[in-house]
């Protein structure tokens, strides 16, 4: 009965450590957004490279190649390759030089995109997919609320209520074609 309990408890945590930031289907959605924005964008390195693909792929079977534009959330998928789940940014966060202002660095994950690719074929049908990683980290910045400066940046963790937390800002990373083998 121990080694049950003890298998159960540890597995139990082991679930509980592993899993997933409450904060990725954000991260996610940026992600996605920022890739069809990207994608649809004739003047950016993204869109040309999908009508590079598109000219290659282009036949009396495929007029218009094998990726469909507009690029849609539903020509993608998208699978989370890492993340970085912090629980007290503020711990390793940086005062400003005037002391009044600290900044961190918030959740951050890595993505996966497929692209989804079409192409007809004699009495068949062939789908791809052409594989893009991004990733996004968040930018956290804190004042306090007095206007005083800011002893050590931890404090903003230990008394939130003292401080006020500017909007979220998030980074991205270049959209990046990768070869899977």
């Amino acid at each position: 009965m121990k080694t049950f309990l003890f298998v159960s408890s540890f597995l139990i945590t082991s679930l509980a450590m592993a899993a997933p930031s409450i904060n990725i289907p954000k991260l996610k959605a940026i992600v996605i957004q920022k890739f069809i924005k990207e994608a649809n964008n004739p003047k950016s390195e993204l869109a040309k490279r999908i009508n590079q693909i598109n000219t290659e792929n282009t036949d009396g079977r495929n007029p218009d190649g094998s990726i469909t534009f507009p690029v849609k959330q539903e020509h993608l998928q998208v699978v989370l390759l890492s993340t970085e789940d912090m629980t007290n940014p503020w711990h390793y966060g940086h005062k400003s030089e005037d002391g009044k202002t600290c900044t961190a660095d918030g959740d951050s994950a890595s993505f996966l995109l497929l692209l989804s690719s079409y192409m007809k074929v004699h009495m068949a049908q062939e789908f791809a997919a052409f594989p893009f990683t991004l990733s996004v980290s968040e930018k956290l910045s804190a004042k306090r609320l007095d206007g005083n400066k800011i002893e050590y940046c931890q404090d903003v963790y230990d008394n939130e209520k003292e401080y006020a937390l500017a909007p979220v800002e998030y980074a991205l990373t270049e959209i990046k074609e990768i070869e899977i083998k």
